[in-house]
């Protein structure tokens, strides 16, 4: 079992784990991107939403 999948599932998981740690990088440069985005470009955030919520 990843650990991913033990914190999707509740259980105890490495924190440090290098793949989760570059999905939280990902995430948070997406989000940071999100947040920059002027609310009148709305095609543009609709995209970088899917991806935050996709990570």
């Amino acid at each position: 079992m990843t650990e991913l999948e033990k914190m999707k599932t509740g259980k105890l998981f490495n924190q440090t784990d290098r793949s989760l740690l570059l999905k939280m990088a990902r995430t948070y440069c997406l989000a940071r991107k999100l947040n920059r985005t002027s609310l009148l470009n709305q095609p543009r955030r609709n995209r970088l939403l899917k991806k935050c919520l996709a990570a």
